[in-house]
């Protein structure tokens, strides 16, 4: 099977992120190499001499300030060409260490000489500066030591899980880049699906090269001293995808949609389980899996973003329905809630994605036909088909669809919550094969009733009469007298593209502002 290095980037705070995925793979090899002292060469032209010799093939870098540079910079412990250590001027209790050990990175507070003797088998070290994420968790240790740590700059960050090494470069400091503070690129990274993570850099000579060109806009334009380099084996088959390439052959296009299954976590996301040992991550598979079976022996387009229990980021589940150009994406997961009677059948769908193209109307559609089988097939409470939006002003998604999942995806986008594992009763079938089963037919027979083999129903038409503000103000709330967000004013036009289930609160758009207002103010 080709092997591949994903490359592809997104907005993220206000900030352009790019992102490199290597596969951990006997084909594939991260190490660290020292460039010029000086910090007089180019990223492109750092080249590890004994992979070099070898044969192997250079696919890429970063580097990071704190990778190594002149006196002013601890450039750290380096194992570089023959294996000797290069130099052993250790940044002690100011930095944490990143080690390589294992195809694993381990992040530690080491001296040169704690390092040698409790890291035998390592790879490499170097010492870097603050962590973001350990064990898969949030944890900035040593931030309060950096003055820069609260401030937004360009970033480097390194990180990994059992699967991949996740190499990311943000811009920053130019017009509409803000840059990353040390808290949002913790959090970034865990949205990536790393489990440890470090701060490389948070200045302008960030830079990621893929190919010998550097992929992001330096803000200065300066040389730099190392890189952390990826390497191909001699002779490996592999591929590079990036963003706006497909990872497969383009589907072809029937009168039927093509439909993205998402199975969600997997790999090293596993820890939502039942009270029993339900795990959400094998339950929901089974089902995909299931569902993808029953699509394509009706000749329904279908496709997975996961097939195995493997790692895929939060962001490249939509980022690969955005590739294979889906029409529906939909996530199988199930729920959770701290009081174990809660059960139950929701289904989110989509109302206002980053893309502005998402529709709601369809999606909505959709998500009620889905909806309504799975509470048939399960007799279990029906919740209703819900929408949620990001209520945080400052936020830079503000107002857009909270679930990033379903935001990200450019087309009609559900999550289905196909009971809750935290309930018992509810757990005990979930774990039976046949009744998940059972749900994947529910799903499948919902999106056959949507989209009928012999062509695709047409969508409910959507209310393009505008609707005219009667008040002399009319407050825009986040729900049905939820927050106000934003106002509008007697003769002011709008669209209605929802409403609420009570029937006397609409949904409705103004330029960018989407929010729910009585249903008494319109004509």
């Amino acid at each position: 099977m080709e092997k591949a290095i994903h490359y592809y980037n997104l907005r993220r705070f206000g900030t352009t992120i790019h992102v490199m995925e290597v596969p951990k793979d006997d084909d594939f090899v991260v190490t660290l190499c020292r460039g010029d002292a000086h910090r007089r060469q180019a990223l492109q032209t750092i080249r590890h001499n004994w992979y070099e010799q070898q044969g192997w093939e250079r696919i890429g870098a970063v580097n990071g300030g704190f990778f190594g540079g002149d006196r002013t910079l601890p450039y750290g412990l380096f194992y570089v060409d023959s294996g000797f250590l290069l130099s052993e001027s250790w940044a002690g209790d100011s930095f944490l260490e990143l080690i390589h050990q294992g195809r694993n990175f381990i992040i530690d507070d080491v001296t040169a000489a704690q390092f040698k003797a409790k890291y035998p088998k390592a790879n490499w070290g170097v010492s870097l500066s603050y962590s973001l994420v350990i064990n898969g968790k949030k944890d900035i240790r040593k931030g309060d030591q950096f003055p820069f740590t609260n401030q937004s700059h360009p970033r480097t960050l390194i990180g990994d899980n059992k699967d991949k090494y996740i190499l990311v470069v943000t811009e920053g400091r130019l017009a509409n880049e803000k840059g990353l503070t040390a808290s949002e690129s913790a959090d970034l990274m865990l949205e990536l699906g790393a489990t440890t993570a470090i701060n490389a850099d948070g200045g302008g000579s960030s830079a990621m090269d893929l190919g010998g060109k550097i992929q992001n806009k330096y803000y200065a334009n300066r040389a730099v001293a190392d890189g952390l380099l990826v390497y191909a084996r001699p002779n490996a088959k592999y591929k590079v995808i990036r963003g706006n390439q497909p990872t497969e052959a383009p589907t072809v296009k029937t009168d039927l949609p093509l439909t993205v299954g998402d199975p969600g976590h997997g790999g090293t996301d596993r820890a939502n389980r039942g009270p029993s040992g339900y795990i959400e991550a094998d339950g929901v598979l089974d089902v995909a899996l299931e569902f993808k079976r029953l699509m394509e022996a009706e000749g329904y387009p279908v496709k997975l973003t996961r097939e195995k229990d493997e790692t895929v980021a939060l962001y490249r589940r939509p980022e690969l329905a955005n590739l294979w150009q889906g029409d529906l994406f939909i996530s199988f997961h199930t729920n959770a809630a701290s009081a174990t009677t809660a059960g139950g059948i929701e289904t989110f769908c989509t109302l206002n994605n980053e893309w502005g193209n998402g529709d709601h109307q369809e999606a909505k559609r959709v998500a009620e036909i889905v909806q309504k089988k799975l509470v048939e097939a399960t007799g279990w409470r029906d919740r209703g088909v819900k929408t949620r939006l990001v209520d945080n002003p400052t936020s830079p998604i503000h107002n857009k669809d909270f679930y990033a999942v379903i935001r990200r995806a450019k087309m009609p986008a559900l999550i289905v919550e196909m009971g809750f594992h935290s309930n018992p009763q509810e757990e005990a079938k979930l774990k039976d094969p046949a009744f998940r089963k059972r749900l994947a037919k529910a799903v499948f027979d919902g999106v056959k009733e949507a989209y009928p083999v012999q062509g695709t129903s047409a969508p409910t038409p959507k209310n393009d009469g505008k609707l005219e503000v009667t008040a002399s103000a009319l407050n825009v709330r986040n729900d049905k007298m939820g927050v106000v967000i934003g106002q509008l004013y007697e003769k002011e036009r709008v669209d209605k593209i929802g409403e609420h289930p009570d029937g006397d609160w609409y949904i409705v758009r103004k330029d960018t502002l989407i929010g729910f207002v009585s249903a008494a103010y319109l004509k």
